[in-house]
């Protein structure tokens, strides 16, 4: 850690009057590296990053001794799915109270809604529910179905960050994508540079094997990732690489679980296809060993594989060959699976954990495996907001939105989901009694606390809907 220089000018410019907050003497994470200083914010902006011998006055002074200063989360994969035909599930405001809590200050939702986001009218709809509930900042996926076509370039004007596709079979409000229909609408969006983001899982395969073991009784939990085999998710990754390339179209692979997807990637790259990579904590922290104690509570899509495939992973993202983390958070209850009994196949899949991603990394990541505290910021914060076009978001720099998340490095805790915001609570989680060592301690969006020490400060519709922002 070095120290901060200040340059003259930027001295003039903030000196010259009070701001609102000085957060002084903590460890600040910038895109350059980690420095000891104070961070001005003014008027919901980053307007000066200086020694703390140069702070400026302000209303209010964080004294951040001995906490590190990073920039807010940009969470690019959330799952809250309000409006929906189950009202008991995570909405807007627990969703968002969660993510505070973990450090997250932007997500990007899924448009996983009923009814899904395919035109204005239903952007609209689910604006209105943010504007009344969210407490942090919130941006759109738009969704990419059949029933979307034609309506591109009207979700790009109201602001999509981005549009998602299901190449498996999703739900009956959400339908998988046949191949002609994700060639046409790829082909359109990329005309306006858009972003398409693809779930990558053969549906024939999955639902062929799956079926087999049904039909066998087989219901324990690795069975799972058998009957969704990494070749499966290798095959979805390859044909969509040659539908980008075809096209011309931006591409994003969401939740790579899978190392052999890793040759077809770097291969892409190398020959010019812009495609982006997302893997989440549960690939990078959990593993069929935990798929086989904790059964259908430990289950996602695409599922947990081998504990050597989890290690390999870490590989890519030292490498810097993951893009980003996503939580892939999902609004799933203990009742939505208890309700099922043992039947694995019958229950919904995913992990809940938007309050989990930061401390896991620093867990995992920083203290276990030297992942850098910078390297962490890029991946949860800097990159993802770049790819989805959210320039203001992402990094402590100057003129950026004050989104800023405080962390105490060395602070172990025991997570347990009683102390979760999240609606979506489940005690049989595999996360549920697991140490971590690092852990949030005040979330400011846009210059306003709206977490602190176990306290969500901000009200219902303080947080704001980000639009896509084209960037010449």
């Amino acid at each position: 850690m070095s120290a901060l220089s200040v340059k003259d000018s930027d001295k003039e410019s903030v000196m010259s009057q009070q701001v609102d907050t000085v957060i002084k003497h903590g460890q600040l994470v910038l895109e350059t590296g980690v420095v000891h200083g104070a961070i001005a914010l003014k008027d919901g902006k980053i307007v000066a990053i200086t020694t703390n011998e140069s702070a400026p006055d302000a209303r209010r002074e964080i004294d951040a001794t001995g906490l590190v200063v990073m920039p807010g989360m940009v969470d690019p994969h959330a799952h809250i799915w309000e409006p929906t035909h189950y009202p008991e599930r995570e909405d807007y405001l627990t969703g968002t109270q969660a993510a505070a809590a973990g450090g997250i200050t932007t997500l990007i939702e899924m448009p996983l809604s009923v009814p899904p986001v395919t035109n204005r009218e239903a952007f609209e709809y689910k604006r209105e529910i943010v504007e009344k509930k969210t407490v942090v900042d919130v941006a759109f996926w738009g969704a990419l179905t059949e029933k979307s076509t034609g309506h591109y370039e009207e979700l790009n004007d109201c602001g999509c960050v981005a549009y998602k596709v299901f190449i498996p079979y999703a739900s009956p409000d959400y339908p998988h994508t046949p191949d002609y229909a994700l060639l046409k609408s790829m082909e359109e969006i990329s005309r306006f540079g858009g972003l398409v983001g693809v779930h990558a899982e053969n549906a024939d395969i999955l639902f062929n094997r799956q079926k087999e073991f049904e039909e066998k009784g087989i219901f324990n939990g690795t069975a799972h990732e058998q009957a969704r085999p990494e070749i499966a998710e290798v095959e979805a990754i390859s044909r969509v690489i040659l539908f980008a390339e075809h096209t011309g179209c931006r591409l994003h692979i969401c939740h790579l679980s899978t190392i052999k997807a890793r040759a077809l990637i770097k291969q892409a790259r190398a020959r010019g296809v812009d495609v982006t990579v997302e893997t989440c904590p549960h690939y990078l922290v959990l593993d069929t060993m935990d798929l086989e104690e904790h059964g259908g509570f430990a289950k996602c899509n695409p599922p947990l594989r081998s504990p050597e495939n989890r290690e390999l992973l870490w590989e890519m993202l030292k490498a810097g060959e993951f893009d980003m983390i996503g939580t892939d958070h999902t609004p799933y209850t203990d009742e939505d699976r208890l309700k099922h009994g043992d039947n694995i196949w019958k229950m919904p899949p995913g992990i809940g954990g938007m309050d989990l991603m930061l401390p896991l990394m620093l867990d995992e990541g920083y203290h276990k495996r030297g992942v850098s505290l910078e390297q962490l910021a890029k991946l949860m914060a800097t990159q993802p907001a770049r790819r989805f076009d959210l320039p203001h978001k992402g990094a402590l720099n100057l003129g950026n939105d004050a989104d800023i998340v405080l962390v105490d490095l060395d602070a172990e805790w025991t997570y347990t989901w009683a102390n979760s915001y999240a609606k979506a609570k489940c005690i049989h989680s595999p996360y549920e009694g697991k140490r971590l060592k690092g852990k949030v301690v005040e979330t400011l969006v846009r210059g306003n606390t709206v977490y602190r020490q176990g306290e969500v400060l901000a009200k219902p519709g303080s947080g704001h809907l980000n639009t896509r922002r084209m960037i010449e």
